[in-house]
């Protein structure tokens, strides 16, 4: 699934910028202002609806406990391979 993901928005940012679009990515103030509010919004969430709160708190745990592995792994890989010159 997650393939076909990639290979499939592969081909739409190739079509996109065969178009004349433009990338420009976000500054590091709007991902955290959207982090923040996502994160007062989750909580808000979790004090209105039982359920949801329980599905948050595994979800908070178990993403503090990929991070490591995000880092070493997934991070260090994407930065080596959109850096490289080859």
């Amino acid at each position: 699934m997650l393939s076909e993901y990639d290979a499939l928005n592969g081909e739409a940012l190739s079509r996109l910028l065969a178009g004349g679009t433009k990338l420009t990515p976000y500054s590091p103030e709007i991902m955290q202002a959207a982090q923040k509010i996502s994160f007062e919004l989750f909580n808000e969430n979790a004090n209105k609806d039982a359920t949801f709160k329980q599905v948050y708190e595994q979800w908070k745990a178990f993403r503090q406990s990929v991070y490591n592995w995000n880092r070493v792994n997934e991070l260090s890989f994407a930065n080596f391979v959109t850096t490289s010159s080859t």
